[in-house]
């Protein structure tokens, strides 16, 4: 009972900033935490860095020491694009005019998303434990600090696109 009144609350809050940066004339600058084997570069490379009206980033396409790879690229960006960074877990910060939401997918398409990887021999994390360490990190650091949660990119995109066009 409690989790969902906290999903309420998160949800309202969500919808709540990002109706604060629409009606301020802000870019919409979303920052999605995601953990390994989530689909990122799947995504990114299915939508070609673009999706519905938002420049999609995927962090795993610069260096570890390139500013591209941390919400404060999106601090600094002086266009008016709407830009998505899919990256790993960053604390938010509460006024900082970016959109911070988690995803979450399901421990099946976890292990599909593994699999492939593995098949593929495809770099970044190839420890199944270390991934799932970083799953359970991205939901007890996303409840702590009350960051809404999504189950896929798609889902969480697709929800703030309507919020933002005020069909929610």
């Amino acid at each position: 009972m409690e989790e969902n009144i906290n999903y309420e609350l998160n949800m309202i809050q969500l919808k709540n900033k990002i109706k604060y940066i629409k009606n301020n004339k802000l870019s919409l600058n979303i920052k999605m935490n995601l953990h390994p084997c989530s689909g990122k570069t799947f995504f990114h490379n299915n939508v070609r860095g673009f999706y519905n009206g938002i420049f999609i980033i995927d962090i795993d396409k610069y260096l570890f020491s390139n500013i591209r790879r941390s919400r404060k690229s999106l601090l600094l960006k002086k266009s008016i694009l709407h830009t998505c960074l899919l990256g790993y877990y960053e604390d938010p910060v509460k006024n900082d005019n970016i959109i911070d939401i988690s995803i979450i997918i399901s421990f099946g398409q976890l292990k599909s998303n593994f699999k492939s990887r593995l098949n593929n021999k495809l770099h970044g994390f190839n420890n199944f434990d270390d991934i799932i360490k970083s799953r359970k990190r991205l939901i007890t650091q996303s409840k702590l600090f009350k960051i809404p949660i999504f189950k896929n990119i798609l889902e969480a995109l697709n929800y703030i696109i309507k919020v933002w066009n005020n069909k929610i």
